[in-house]
């Protein structure tokens, strides 16, 4: 999960193996310091059942377990006045995300799918998924 260039924070992007996942966190905030894996399934977490459209063309229904990207925001003491939020992600992608929707509660670092740890194929460790906004569904962390 990356945050930000202009917005505010960034994180560069992480190695797909739990043991040396380590997104750094960069920009307007005050706890930089690298979350693990493990460190990340202690934060509270929801589930969701919602409809996950990926930009290469497939979708589907899934039930995603997570925290909401509003819960890590305040853990990391994110100043949320910044106009978006913006991550590089897995693949190449880079997506930008207006802070009324980061903050958002059905915006989702997304761990599980039913019930399952995420897959590699769905993003593991982590897919930040955003439901508020029509035909922006997801990022690979």
């Amino acid at each position: 999960m990356n945050f930000s260039r202009r917005g505010l924070f960034a994180v560069t992007p992480a190695i797909m193996m739990a043991a040396d996942y380590r997104p750094m966190l960069a920009g307007h905030i005050a706890g930089k310091q690298p979350w693990t894996v493990e460190k990340l399934y202690t934060l509270p977490q929801v589930t969701q059942i919602t409809r996950h459209v990926c930009v290469e063309g497939w979708s589907m229904i899934g039930k995603w377990t997570g925290t909401p990207l509003s819960v890590f925001l305040n853990r990391i003491d994110a100043g949320t006045t910044a106009q978006y939020a913006g991550f590089d992600c897995a693949g190449g992608y880079y997506e930008g995300i207006g802070m009324p929707t980061a903050l958002h509660p059905q915006t989702l670092m997304a761990f599980k799918l039913s019930d399952n740890t995420l897959p590699t194929r769905h993003g593991y460790p982590s897919s930040c998924e955003f439901r508020p906004n029509q035909g922006l569904r997801t990022r690979s962390s």
